[in-house]
């Protein structure tokens, strides 16, 4: 029998006027378990802004796909989810010497990662949700609020991280004093 989770969201913040981008892992995550992430999913959908997604996480998402019929079932599950997948590449650009300096004490960022956190601060009322916390450092980043998914066997938490222009101010003086 699968490890069924149950999922928590009494610690999510009022999310109505964000846009939420979710990460890979809470694709991965949702689809492993599409019955127990399907209220969590709804909940979402009708308390924030918008869901969407970057195209490079939507990419990595897919990346196992072996057959065309998990393709097109992955597709359609991807489809269902979110409102929007962003493949405008501009705001990448554009930060990506910023996100440079922010992350120079973080030697292991995954591309996504560094390209989130790039799309982010171009949009800075998102919110991001994934479980990956070390890569969101709390130095430039504010956790806002987490959903908890219990399994039998461990407990994963998913935060939700926006932006703290203060925290990037402070980070961006302090690298410019280290030059």
């Amino acid at each position: 029998m699968k490890d069924s989770p149950l999922v928590h969201t009494e610690f999510l913040p009022d999310l109505k006027s964000y846009p939420l981008l979710l990460d890979t892992n809470f694709f991965i995550e949702s689809n492993r378990h599409p019955d127990q992430f399907a209220n969590l999913i709804q909940h979402l959908k009708s308390n924030t802004n918008s869901l969407f997604t970057l195209e490079v996480i939507k990419k990595e998402f897919l990346a196992g796909v072996r057959t065309k019929t998990d393709l097109i079932t992955l597709e359609n599950f991807f489809k269902q989810m979110i409102n929007n997948v962003i493949t405008d590449m501009n705001s990448f650009s554009q930060n990506l010497y910023t996100v440079t300096k922010l992350y120079r004490n973080y030697h292991k960022i995954s591309l996504e990662d560094f390209l989130i956190t790039c799309h982010m601060l171009s949009n800075k009322n998102t919110i991001l949700l994934t479980k990956n916390h070390k890569d969101f450092p709390r130095s430039i980043f504010d956790r806002t609020g987490f959903i908890i998914v219990e399994y039998d066997a461990e407990i994963q938490i998913y935060g939700l991280y926006k932006l703290n222009d203060n925290k990037i101010n402070t980070a961006l003086t302090n690298f410019e004093k280290t030059l």
